[in-house]
């Protein structure tokens, strides 16, 4: 409770009490504090450094209780790997700065309010209930290949324009929903979602130009109707919708920057979809429905339309163009009803076996 720093070498354990610090402390080894399996809190309210820089590890244990990193934490000198063994709530009120974060459980809320920093292969590997992201996450500086693994049984945020730069895969792996505000940026690794995710804020997700794949396992859906939009960069990479897309809340704009295959395993349901370029086959495997003018506008290589198309319903003039170099392919009975004109302008040739019916617009192929 003084005003002078501490430098702590060794260990700390109490029985379900608190442990805190009032001032400044810096590592001077591989440290451990345990408050037990009770409602013992641990406290850091000003900062806390390492001695030499991604070194000293520090193992906390909260039980029942919280953990509140209430200063700057690595902001001087990064600490090494950082693990949670057990805790209720987790609070950062500034920069977290270690070469990883373990969480092992927890049965409240870890919330980041600041820009956290991973520069070990580590990254942050977070295993609880609820997760709240206020900051950006950043393991891309150190180009260590930092991957950010979220089991989150509760609900998963990704607050506006917290940006995630990351240099390994992005993985939420949890039995929770997920709500994302934020941009993930990884260099060409894996972005996947278990489970529901629900667009708060325009969201852009980014694998680089390699083989990092982004997958939905689960339904994608927007907060407002027709607003939030998506914006999806898989290089040579592909994407997976494996839920329905938009079947409670329609997305808004969704734009395809490149892919080599896109497969849709369920409905679509968006303001319009943009397709810039693409390498392999494009599969909408179930209906698709635009409502906005900009209703379909495909380019890339192959299309397989297995599934209907409507931009007829939202009565805003949806046309559907599909620039294709190798085979579109429109199944059997797989009927287009649009309120705008078609346009298969690509150098592919077209296979069809469905109906397509305008509002008086033009249907033409190259």
């Amino acid at each position: 409770s003084g005003t002078g720093a501490v430098s702590i070498g060794g260990n700390i354990t109490t029985t379900n009490d608190n442990i805190s610090f009032a001032k400044a402390v810096t590592l001077a080894g591989n440290i451990a504090l345990n408050t037990g399996s009770g409602a013992g809190t641990i406290t850091f309210n000003s900062t806390l450094d390492a001695t030499t820089a991604h070194s000293e590890t520090l193992s906390l244990t909260a039980g029942s209780g919280n953990i509140n990193f209430v200063g700057a934490v690595g902001s001087s000198k990064a600490l090494g790997a950082i693990t949670i063994v057990s805790v209720a709530d987790i609070t950062t009120s500034s920069t977290l700065k270690m070469s990883s974060l373990t969480q092992s459980a927890g049965t409240g809320t870890t919330t980041f309010s600041d820009t956290v920093t991973a520069n070990a292969a580590g990254g942050l590997n977070l295993t609880g209930t609820a997760f709240t992201l206020n900051g950006a996450v950043d393991t891309s500086t150190a180009a260590a290949g930092g991957t950010v693994t979220v089991a989150n049984s509760g609900l998963l945020t990704i607050g506006s324009n917290k940006n995630m730069s990351l240099d390994g895969a992005f993985t939420q792996s949890g039995t929770g929903a997920v709500s994302i505000a934020g941009n993930i940026t990884t260099t060409n690794d894996h972005i996947s979602f278990a489970k529901a995710v629900t667009l708060a804020g325009n969201t852009a997700l980014n694998t680089g130009s390699g083989a990092g794949t982004i997958t939905f396992n689960s339904t994608l859906d927007a907060t407002t109707a027709n607003s939030e939009t998506l914006s999806l960069t898989a290089g040579s990479g592909n994407i997976n919708f494996m839920g329905a897309v938009g079947s409670s809340k329609a997305l808004g704009a969704i734009t395809i920057v490149s892919v080599a295959d896109m497969t849709t395993s369920s409905t679509l349901k968006m303001s319009s979809l943009t397709q810039s370029a693409g390498t392999g086959t494009t599969t909408f495997s179930d209906t698709v429905t635009a409502n906005a003018a900009g209703g379909l506008n495909l380019t890339g290589t192959a299309f397989t339309l297995n599934g209907t198309v409507d931009t007829l319903t939202a009565a805003v003039g949806g046309t559907v163009t599909i620039a294709n170099a190798g085979l579109l392919t429109i199944g059997s009975n797989k009927n287009m009803s649009l309120d705008g004109a078609f346009t298969q302008s690509g150098t592919g040739a077209v296979s069809i076996a469905g109906n397509i019916t305008t509002t008086n617009d033009h249907i033409s192929f190259a």
